[in-house]
């Protein structure tokens, strides 16, 4: 097949996955050829033409005919040669606009301030058309909010001679799925209007809730690519990883995973990063305080030759001002200064020539307020550490825990590879690092959920030396498995939280979900703790059929099972 179309790593998805007629969708899709033209198709009714990007991407946007049929259908894609690329989708009827906020009652006399109605849900990218009446030539301010309730933008607007006002709010499709609210005011009076946003990201995965109180276990759903291991790691508001995991996505696409917290545990903003590939995520939460918007510091790789160029990447609060300095931390002298604004994604990239850089050790940080964010990349370092002595903070390690890599050199500022191998010989972490100014390196590798039981080596290499020290993860059993469920409403439809215990530990327990009838709709790998605990989310679609489900949760030596009825 020429290069360029459809190949086997294409591959692309309807957003939401279960439109109704009429419905406004978007259709993302990777993997395709470069800058090319492709045709949409909705069984017999073409949906247009799609133009891919520079990198063989594409996000767009269109509708379903109301004349769609109520029942399952193929999306197909088809290139220039004829190949085509099919997924099929459910469209349901037009669902009731139940989830719509009803306007406010009357007005009093002289006070005239209303707005209509806006759609119950929409995908990241659309806007949202906000309108109504007010006192004829009055001063009106609409504030978008955030689900964390920062604002996002203020604008203002004068209504007409007839009373009536219109503004259309622009959303990304980067932002982070949650319900939005744009409140209007005309000095005397206040109405708001609120919908829930669907990402229509390759990875859309936020915390059930955005404030958990230390001690509480914190839970994360949402989306991301099918069939692809997702990772995940999340860190205190010091910048220190207190969680790391690789959870194995299923075919729905659908996530869920819990994060038990202690009560030492530090107050403040944690940040999720989350990555599937070259896709990647960020979303936060607040452990016993509401999260702020923290800045991100990032870059593409730690160690630069001086004839190269370094990308720092900044991430935080959309269109918000910071100050970037790039400094020698060990002689305090400063490379670069100046000041930076973010996009209205939370966005900033900033290309760093390092030609005038020596070798060594930098810093990159940039200043918001009273706080700041930073990250450490080096100039010219080599792998010549030399003879390496290494240890582990500790022998013995459960499922969850972080073993701490202590290294000593005999050469300061040079590079070194880190790797853990499990105890059959699989390397299944690798990372670098260097040795500072006083000869000595650190690294740091979290136990997964689901370890491998036995002596774990970590190997450290730096040009023709090595240098290897070992523990060992051991892992609890616990018999008699139990299961309970609670439903929640969430985004998509009602969620089904499915926890247990009992489950054989750190080892996988198989869900799924079965119709009275034998079908089996669901299907998820849970990956239980150490303790044998384990957890799975099953978003029920608004159109699913009617009728009692078996949720089955079972390993290599028990099973348990509940009910759940969709009326």
């Amino acid at each position: 097949m020429p290069e360029g179309i459809i190949d086997g790593t294409s591959q692309f998805r309807v957003v939401p996955s279960g439109p109704h007629q009429g419905a406004t969708i978007r259709v993302v899709g990777e993997g395709f050829g470069a800058n090319r033209t492709l045709s949409l198709s909705l069984g017999s009714t073409s949906l247009g033409a799609i133009q891919t990007g520079g990198a063989g991407r594409f996000v767009h946007t269109t509708e379903v005919p109301l004349a769609a049929p109520a029942a399952r259908v193929d999306f197909a894609l088809s290139d220039e040669l004829g190949n085509t690329l099919q997924k099929q989708v459910r469209i349901a009827e037009p669902r009731e606009r139940s989830g719509i906020i009803a306007p406010p009652p009357p007005p009093a006399e002289g006070q005239r301030l209303s707005a209509d109605d806006v759609p119950a849900q929409i995908v990241g990218g659309e806007t949202v058309t906000l309108a109504g009446t007010a006192k004829p030539g009055a001063d009106i301010l609409v504030t978008l909010k955030h689900p964390l309730d920062y604002a996002i933008s203020v604008s203002a607007l004068v209504a007409a001679s007839d009373g009536t006002w219109s503004r259309s709010v622009s959303t990304q499709s980067s932002w982070s799925q949650g319900r939005y609210t744009a409140v209007v005011n005309d000095g005397s009076s206040e109405i708001s209007r609120s919908w829930d946003l669907e990402s229509g990201l390759p990875i859309s995965i936020q915390p059930r809730k955005f404030v958990y109180e230390p001690g509480e276990t914190i839970v994360f759903a949402g989306t991301a690519q099918p069939g692809m291991d997702l990772e995940a790691v999340l860190e205190n508001p010091q910048g220190t990883s207190v969680y790391e995991d690789i959870i194995a996505v299923g075919e729905t696409g659908t996530v869920s995973f819990e994060i038990p917290t202690r009560t030492p545990y530090a107050r403040g903003t944690y940040v999720m990063f989350l990555s599937q590939g070259l896709e990647e995520s960020i979303s936060f939460v607040g452990l016993g305080a509401r999260p702020e918007v923290p800045f991100v510091v990032d870059m593409d790789k730690l160690n630069y030759a001086s004839s190269e160029t370094a990308t720092i990447s900044i991430s935080g609060r959309p269109e918000s001002s910071a100050t970037l300095v790039v400094v020698h931390p060990s002689t305090h002298n400063e490379k670069a200064r100046l000041p930076i604004e973010l996009d209205l994604e939370g966005n900033y990239v900033h290309m760093l020539g390092l030609s005038e850089f020596a070798r060594g050790i930098y810093a990159a940080t940039a200043y918001y307020g009273n706080n700041s964010a930073d990250r450490t990349f080096t100039v010219g370092l080599q792998p010549n550490a030399g003879q390496m002595t290494l240890s582990t903070t500790k022998t013995l390690y459960t499922p969850g825990e972080l073993v701490t890599v202590l290294g000593v050199s005999a050469r300061a500022q040079a590079l070194v590879d880190l790797s853990l191998a499990s105890p059959s010989g699989e390397v299944t972490r690798e990372a670098q690092t260097f040795t500072t100014a006083g000869s000595k390196f650190t690294g740091s590798f979290f136990v997964r959920s689901s370890p491998e039981p036995g002596l774990w080596t970590v190997t450290a290499t730096s040009g023709t030396q090595s240098a290897t020290t070992s523990f060992e993860v051991a892992v609890e059993v616990t018999a008699g498995m139990t299961m309970h469920i609670e439903e929640v409403m969430s985004v998509v439809g009602t969620a089904v939280q499915i926890r247990g215990d009992g489950a054989l530990g750190g080892q996988t327990v198989r869900i799924t979900v079965t119709h009275e009838n034998g079908e089996t709709i669901f299907e998820q790998d849970a990956r239980s703790t150490g303790d044998g605990v384990f957890s799975a989310e099953w978003v029920v679609p608004r159109n699913q059929y009617p009728g009692e489900y078996t949720i089955r949760a079972s390993d290599a030596e028990g099973s348990a099972e509940a009910t759940y009825t969709v009326g």
